[in-house]
């Protein structure tokens, strides 16, 4: 019994990485629209876009390196070979 959440991926299996990158991803989104309001616990430091471009290729980043590794470990099948 697994204790981590995991989100199915387009080939159907359950990937724990998706499921990390989504929430991160949506964190990423909330903090860059709520930077720089005022709230009862102070101001929200502000993100231009060159942080939330970092942030953004470091979360992808690993989603895109999970996608890499999965097609490199897949065995391609046999290339045909025509003799005519």
């Amino acid at each position: 019994m697994r204790a981590v959440p995991t989100l199915c991926d387009s080939r159907g299996k359950q990937s724990v990485t998706l499921f990390f990158v989504s929430v991160s991803w949506l964190v990423l989104i909330i903090k860059f629209m709520a930077s720089g309001f005022d709230t009862p616990f102070g101001t929200i430091p502000e993100m231009n876009a060159a942080d939330f471009g970092l942030a953004a290729v470091g979360i992808l980043g690993a989603w895109v390196g999970r996608e890499y590794t999965e097609k490199q470990i897949q065995p391609r099948p046999p290339e045909p070979t025509h003799y005519e």
